[in-house]
């Protein structure tokens, strides 16, 4: 059965493949990882090694790793630990909460209007494409209602939809894979932007229903 490490492995090498063919390079785990002593929110420590200097290549890199199906961070580690979900931990203290409480109340609005068509079994044209651009709208107010929260009550910053994801894994208000079905999201919202063709659009509209099962969970679970 391939682990959680194997997997972001895999997903890692298919990502720096296009930059390091040729060049001689070989990539090493070290750290934590390698120890077998990894927790949650322990990065996923990687040293290239070859004949060149890859200092041009860095940037590049670290953009391609960014939007990875990586879930765990690739560099400077942050802080780990499990801790509550979104509203259980926004409830600890409602100091400085308003923006993220703001956040969060547009988010279920927004989902709330995905949930009356992404369950249809046998949409119209028209329906499965209302779904997917609620379905675009709903993602981006769930992962800025995550970012506002993760910035307001951890201190971290995530300036896109897959750090947000990965940040949110790392203290607790998702479990692993929710964290994976998350980043497979966030690759769809991707392509209902820049990519169409009937087939795609068919069938990413028969994964709205777990996305939107995924945002329900974060979002509305034990609130109150």
């Amino acid at each position: 059965m391939t682990t959680s490490l194997e997997r972001d492995k895999e997903a890692v090498l298919k990502t720096l493949a296009p930059y390091l063919q040729g060049k001689g390079v070989k990539l090493i785990l070290y750290g934590s990882h390698a120890r077998g002593d990894a927790q949650r929110g322990s990065d996923l420590d990687l040293a290239l090694l070859g004949p060149l200097p890859l200092g041009e290549l860095l940037p590049l890199q670290r953009e391609a790793l960014e939007e990875a199906p990586v879930l765990g961070r690739v560099g400077p580690g942050g802080p780990g630990g499990s801790r509550s979900r979104l509203w259980r931990k926004g409830s600890e203290g409602r100091d400085g909460m308003g923006r993220v409480l703001e956040r969060l109340a547009i988010a279920k609005r927004a989902l709330g209007t995905l949930e009356e068509l992404a369950y249809r079994e046998a949409p119209s044209p028209l329906e499965r494409d209302a779904a997917t651009r609620r379905f675009e709208h709903t993602f981006e107010a769930f992962w800025k209602a995550l970012g506002a929260f993760l910035k307001e009550k951890e201190g971290l910053e995530a300036a896109s939809p897959k750090r947000a994801f990965r940040l949110a894994h790392e203290v607790g208000l998702m479990e692993e894979e929710e964290a994976r079905l998350a980043l497979s999201m966030a690759d769809d919202r991707h392509l209902t932007v820049h990519t169409y063709n009937e087939a795609l659009a068919q069938a990413i509209f028969t994964r709205l229903g777990g996305y939107a099962r995924l945002m329900g969970t974060v979002l509305w679970e034990d609130d109150g």
